[in-house]
């Protein structure tokens, strides 16, 4: 029916999408990659510790100061994006410390709720995304299982799509036909490239 054509392409776009989002943040510039954000020469870091250390409010601030000391902020583009893991941690920082009754919430997520904290969906006055696409299994030292958080002007990340976009192909050579098998896949061809390298940086040892 239409319908499984339009599941189809869903779950295409969705697997390339999460690609997408994998290569413009991690992509090693090696073996057909684009080279990623975290990967780029001569952005920004900063280090939570020896062998990695919780996430704090002071670390993400120095994250804005190591591109705003460069004047790398070129649009209104500024923003946060980080995994699943850190995102909870943030949301259990408050103004003083960590205990409940430590002062308010830093970051909002609930556009409704009461006693979130500032602004919804932002951190330190800035926009923060989440994606499962930056690693929560990165090593140092003694440390393992580690997480990194990126910041950055992402006007400043160009992103070139070759050809028609996404390219649908269905059947190939290699189908089993004795079974009644058909391909479909999803191809898209792009690029990626950090204009300023000062726009960006990234802590790569937040433990989670």
């Amino acid at each position: 029916t239409p319908g499984i054509e339009g599941l189809v392409r869903t779950d295409l776009t969705d697997g390339i999408l999460a690609a997408l989002d994998a290569a413009i943040l991690n992509g090693s510039g090696s073996s057909g990659q684009p080279t990623g954000i975290r990967n780029t020469s001569g952005i920004g870091s900063v280090a939570m510790g020896t062998n990695g250390a919780a996430i704090t409010m002071e670390k993400i601030v120095d994250l804005e100061t190591a591109i705003t000391q460069d004047n790398a902020v070129v649009g209104n583009a500024m923003a946060y994006v980080t995994n699943s893991k850190v995102m909870g941690a943030l949301k259990k920082l408050r103004a003083g410390g960590s205990s409940a009754t430590d002062g308010s919430f830093l970051f909002n997520s609930d556009l409704q709720a009461i006693g979130r904290g500032p602004t919804p969906l932002t951190l330190n006055g800035y926009p923060i995304a989440t994606t499962n696409a930056v690693p929560s299994n990165l090593t140092k030292g003694s440390g393992s299982n580690l997480s990194a958080v990126v910041a950055g002007d992402f006007s400043q990340a160009m992103v070139g799509f070759y050809g028609n976009g996404l390219e649908i192909v269905v059947g190939e050579e290699s189908d089993d036909f004795a079974k009644a098998l058909t391909s479909v896949r999803g191809i898209v061809s792009f690029d990626v490239a950090v204009r300023h390298a000062e726009s960006f940086a990234s802590i790569e040892d937040v433990s989670t």
